[in-house]
């Protein structure tokens, strides 16, 4: 998978030194629909099989950045890209589905004065199914973001009762934080977030607890209180 991230890189990099001047968000956008049709022509062709999860990944984590700065008016404008000759309709809108629960998750915590926000390694987003690091004193976090039909946010910790949907999610990631280099021998603390979305448009018009984030640090410091937090350590 790393040589598949690395080969998409330069290839990316050859391709965009011809257009400079870019915004960052903008390039981000550009590389995402290059990668979707990339993606396309190599499943046509028969050549996509392990490309698979590190090219989505790639996709889904450039429009989560995407869709983290730019205006929600923007939103639809951007949804409509789909449209664009030679993308993946079907895909880009998946993309956009899911990157838009992260992105949501995202801004959220990184509006947390004492948090800091990391992107997983592609590795650790494809295989691990780690959306995102959450660090706030005194946990380090890693976070799995999912949008889900419903109209509202949750988010477990490890020692929640869960949904049967939350339970797989959290076992792929207590399995996926095994294997995780970003915090070697220090404890880290798994998350599961399900965002709603019961139109198909953007998370951000939901009407969701805005609360969420403080909510969840408050159990997980009673559990930790009480004994009953289980952590997973590398």
């Amino acid at each position: 998978m790393k040589d598949h991230v690395t080969l998409a890189k330069q290839w990316l990099e050859k391709l965009l030194k011809h257009y400079p001047g870019f915004s960052p968000w903008e390039q981000f956008l550009v590389e995402a629909i290059l990668l979707n049709k990339a993606a396309l022509i190599l499943t046509n062709l028969g050549y996509m099989g392990s490309f698979s999860a590190s090219l989505g990944a790639m996709i889904q984590q450039r429009m989560t950045l995407v869709l983290s700065v730019v205006e929600k008016n923007q939103w639809s404008r951007i949804q409509g890209m789909h449209k664009l000759r030679g993308v993946d309709g079907d895909q880009w809108k998946r993309h956009i589905t899911g990157a838009d629960a992260a992105a949501y998750v995202l801004t959220s915590l990184a509006n947390r004065e004492n948090a800091r926000i990391f992107l997983p390694s592609i590795y650790e987003d494809a295989k691990d199914g780690i959306d995102l690091f959450w660090l706030e004193h005194p946990f380090r976090i890693a976070v799995s973001v999912k949008c889900v039909r419903g109209s509202e946010i949750q988010a477990w910790h490890a020692t929640q009762e869960m949904t049967e949907t939350s339970r797989i999610d959290m076992e792929r990631l207590l399995k996926g934080l095994r294997h995780i280099q970003m915090f070697p021998g220090v404890d880290v603390e798994p998350v599961v977030v399900h965002v709603g979305n019961i139109n198909g448009g953007s998370v951000s018009t939901g009407n969701f607890n805005i609360n969420w984030a403080e909510e969840l640090l408050t159990q997980i410091h009673a559990q930790r209180r009480r004994g009953l937090l289980s952590l997973v350590r590398e």
